[in-house]
């Protein structure tokens, strides 16, 4: 959905926290001239009327998540409804913010390592009749990159493709798959604190974050954990995530203080904090490291042809 999801959960939020009925920000939404989704807001706006189901009129209108879908329904009953669209907005910004981070640091190195390279092809015109085969093709393709890159910089400034396609140039590395798996696990959590800390059943929450699209790996770790609720008689996190070994340990801690002193979604919160500190770390880590190697292998390359030039 993109960055236009995220403006139109914080035009939500804004129009709730005004104080207008929901029916009535369902007909802000669909009267609007410039939204390409107007009919469907419409669609959600009749069947709200009709129903009274704010769940099955969002769902209706096919814009928003199952777990935002259930934050609404949570919110209503709770009478937090601005509290609830407020979260979501926040959530869908910095889950943006995440992509781009890591968009950004896959690209850094990439910009650090064509362009170190070239840097000299500039200077020596005719450079590429001294490199190899091989080396030319390594030059193409570094090349490529840079264009693709600089595409998607202009395609991002212009607001056509949102933050789904840096995601899935990310996720096609596969040793960035760690990282994206560590941001996803800190979103996974994030929404289950927020369904469990708005009144949801524990298994009820953590179904309904099973089923949110995610890394391969942690969506199958999801379900798993998801059927260990289902057979227990009375359903604890601490024993369903029992052999984990994907998830951190110290998110393993937090669980088990949190469901020992029944303060489950206060102790999320802060297991939320670190899971976001340490794949911060991690990445900025990954960086530091490969634009040190980056370098290096850059400089070797011109010292030998810099030797060869002399």
């Amino acid at each position: 959905m993109g960055q236009s999801h995220t403006n139109l959960c914080f035009e939500i939020a804004k129009l709730v926290e005004l104080g207008r009925p929901f029916p009535q920000v369902l007909r802000i939404l669909a009267n609007s001239p410039r939204r390409k989704q107007a009919k469907c807001f419409q669609r959600a706006l009749t069947t709200l009327q009709n129903t009274g189901d704010l769940g099955k009129a969002l769902q209706e209108s096919e814009q928003f998540y199952p777990f935002e879908i259930e934050l609404c329904k949570l919110g209503n009953h709770n009478g937090r409804l601005a509290l609830f669209w407020n979260w979501i907005a926040n959530y869908q910004n910095k889950q943006g913010n995440h992509t781009w981070t890591l968009f950004f640091c896959v690209i850094y190195p990439l910009l650090l390592l064509h362009f170190s390279l070239l840097l000299p092809t500039l200077l020596y015109w005719g450079l590429t009749a001294l490199l190899t085969y091989i080396e030319k093709v390594l030059l193409g393709l570094l090349l490529l990159d840079a264009l693709l890159a600089l595409l998607m910089l202009i395609s991002y400034v212009g607001g056509k493709l949102g933050h789904r396609m840096p995601l899935y140039m990310v996720l096609s590395v596969p040793l960035l798959r760690r990282f994206v798996f560590k941001y996803q696990l800190l979103q996974t959590m994030s929404v289950f604190q927020a369904l469990y800390g708005g009144g949801m059943p524990l298994i009820n929450a953590w179904q309904t974050v099973a089923a949110m699209p995610s890394h391969p790996k942690l969506a199958n770790l999801c379900m798993r954990v998801s059927q260990r609720l289902q057979q227990q008689q009375k359903p604890l996190l601490t024993d369903a995530i029992a052999g984990e070994k994907a998830l951190p340990d110290s998110l393993h801690q937090f669980i088990a203080v949190g469901e020992s002193s029944r303060q489950l979604d206060r102790i999320l919160l802060k297991a939320k904090d670190v899971l976001e500190r340490e794949a911060n770390m991690a990445l900025y880590l990954f960086v530091i490291v490969t634009s040190c190697v980056f370098t290096l292998v850059v400089a070797g390359i011109l010292i030998s042809k810099l030797t060869t030039w002399m």
